[in-house]
């Protein structure tokens, strides 16, 4: 998503679509409420740009050559070396239900 936030607030074409090989990142965009700081950003720098330009959100099959999808997986490969930037919540391989049965529960020996 940040790739996308960065190619969109650089075009400069009248009639813009935005391609994306993640449907789950076209959801959460295009979604009214969000909690991730990250999405709300990328909200917001397509409503401003909505009211400039025409703009299409469209999702694509990955690596079908698709000159700005193309892009956007070229900068994701960049910043994957990155620290993730979202969600502002911990990442954990523990469901939250295991983390709230073990905060009421207490822990159980094995």
């Amino acid at each position: 998503m940040v790739a996308q936030k960065e190619d969109v607030k650089n075009c400069t074409e009248e009639r813009i679509f935005i391609c994306s090989d993640s449907r789950a990142a076209l959801r959460a965009i295009s979604s009214a409420k969000t909690r991730s700081m990250l999405v709300q950003e990328c909200g917001d720098a397509l409503e401003s740009l909505v009211r400039q330009k025409e703009v299409g959100l469209v999702s694509v099959s990955g690596h079908m050559g698709i000159p700005g999808n193309e892009r956007t997986d070229q900068l994701a490969r960049l910043g994957s070396g990155e620290p993730p930037q979202g969600p502002e919540e911990p990442i954990l391989g523990i469901s939250r239900g295991s983390i709230n049965g073990a905060l009421v529960d207490g822990p159980t020996e094995d």
